[in-house]
């Protein structure tokens, strides 16, 4: 089974991410359900094979299954293309153990904490890897003292600093602030994603990120790293990630020593293993002028767009991505 969808803002990621996996995967090793979650939360699940998507006019067919087929999945295992809240958080990942039913990716707590970027910022930080300083704020803390919040921000990062939502994907709600005028529609954009925002220090430098895989008996393997220039924006935001043409991405990273490169693959592997991913992950950094790599995040599910790192940096290493899949599939079955 491939869930994909799901109500958070990064729906539309997912199905293209879904689609992809359904295009790749192997039909001579599997037989594959696509299932839909809609952006209600409604589970559309398909009764064709082989398997398509869901279109406008399948929709009371499928849902009249819903409830059935979610109290009982019976998929030898699920493919998770799911982003976001509800698909990237644990929820699923709950679900999905509560039934015994394997899924791709990590489990609940890893889950959880990849989506919660002041909490995974600061065992990453307590581990020794460098993070951009940040602090947090609360949507009720706007209604009494948002000038207070703003000036404490200012006085702490200076400007340019950052603006997002602490547990959103894909760039969604990021601003880049450059004047303190900017500040209020910065954190009003951030607050419609999320009822809790980070406030970070803006450092300067090359966007570089990199994926891990697991492999065989629980073994890391670091990919090349990926240096990202944003064609769209002046960072890598959501129009660089997904549309054509967005952003170059560059395999390996001109300029980088063997040394550094393999300073990014073991900083990746070690936030990997402190949270307790499994099966992949991809961490993003920001390598500056000193040639300091900051940990931006970590992401648990890894999009699997036409456009997406993590496939490119596996074919880098002459992995496929129907083999990717592979990889995924067979993690999904060792976890513990």
């Amino acid at each position: 089974m491939v869930l994909m969808g799901g109500p958070s803002a990064e729906h539309e990621v997912s199905l293209a991410g879904g689609r992809e996996v359904l295009t790749h995967l192997d039909a001579k090793k599997y037989l594959v359900e696509p299932v839909t979650i809609s952006k209600k939360g409604e589970w559309l699940i398909s009764e064709v094979s082989p398997p398509k998507m869901l279109g406008t006019g399948d929709h009371g067919r499928a849902l009249a299954r819903r409830n059935a087929t979610v109290a009982g999945i019976t998929a030898d295992v699920v493919f998770i293309a799911l982003h976001g809240k509800y698909g990237e958080d644990g929820t699923v990942q709950g679900l999905l153990d509560a039934l015994g039913v394997p899924y791709t990716g990590s489990g609940v707590r890893a889950s959880a904490l990849g989506m919660d970027k002041p909490r995974t910022l600061s065992i990453f930080r307590d581990a020794g890897l460098l993070v951009p300083d940040f602090q947090v704020a609360v949507k009720s803390d706007f209604a009494s003292g948002a000038e207070k919040i703003f000036r404490s921000a200012v006085k702490r990062f200076g400007l340019p600093l950052v603006v997002k939502p602490a547990d959103h994907g894909s760039s969604i709600g990021v601003t880049i602030v450059r004047k303190k005028s900017e500040l209020p529609r910065a954190a009003a954009e951030a607050l419609r994603h999320s009822n809790e925002i980070m406030f970070q220090k803006y450092v300067r430098g090359r966007e570089i990120t990199c994926g891990v895989l697991e492999q065989a008996h629980g073994v890391l393997l670091s990919l090349p790293p990926i240096e990202i220039v944003p064609r769209k924006g002046d960072f890598y935001d959501y129009a660089s990630k997904y549309a054509d043409g967005g952003s170059d991405h560059l395999i390996p990273p001109p300029g980088l020593s063997a040394k550094k490169i393999k300073e990014l693959q073991d900083a990746a592997a070690k936030a990997h293993r402190l949270i307790g991913c499994r099966g992949m992950s991809r961490t993003d950094f920001i390598l500056d002028a000193k040639g300091r790599a900051y940990v931006l995040e970590i992401n648990t599910i890894p999009g699997m767009t036409p456009t997406s790192l993590l496939p490119q940096a596996a074919a880098a290493l002459g992995i496929s991505f129907s083999r990717l899949l592979d990889m995924l599939i067979a993690s999904a079955f060792k976890k513990s």
